[in-house]
């Protein structure tokens, strides 16, 4: 038989258990964001969904390179330079030691950050950008094809 006392002491272990559980299908991750941003077809909105999961987890690479593609479709093509920055300079040499799994995330920022470059006119850096990308990724048609316009600009055609 139960005592009242241990009904109690079981009411409330199953309501904590219950609270934890839910309290979690209410907080956003980093990922979740990431998700509402590429769902969202406005840029501008997806950016600061791009935002809030960069709050959460500062190393978060995916939301650098969302974010900087979001903001080059916008045409704030420096402050999307800025983000293909970032991830450049931190996932470089990362990427050279492992070479796995992450394959496209490198090249994109590359490219990414070179379409940005060419727009803003810079077609030297544009080229030096899109050269990196086949560098790490040879089957990269489209920087090949953009750092070949990039060339036409420049007048350099080999």
């Amino acid at each position: 038989m139960f005592d009242f006392k241990t009904k109690m002491k079981n009411l409330i272990v199953i309501i904590l258990v219950v609270f934890s559980l839910t309290s979690n299908l209410y907080s956003q991750t980093d990922w979740n964001y990431l998700k509402l941003g590429n769902d969202e077809r406005d840029y501008n909105k997806s950016i600061k969904y791009y935002d809030s999961a960069l709050e959460l987890n500062q190393n978060f690479w995916e939301a650098f390179e969302r974010r900087g593609f979001a903001k080059l479709m916008i045409s704030d093509y420096s402050e999307s330079i800025k983000d293909f920055n970032k991830i450049i300079e931190n996932r470089l040499n990362e990427y050279i030691k492992e070479h796995s799994g992450r394959f496209g995330l490198l090249p994109n920022s590359y490219y990414y950050r070179g379409e940005a470059k060419a727009f803003l006119g810079d077609y030297m850096g544009s080229i030096i950008d899109f050269t990196n990308a086949i560098e790490l990724d040879s089957f990269f048609t489209m920087a090949y094809v953009k750092r070949g316009i990039s060339k036409f600009y420049l007048a350099q055609y080999n």
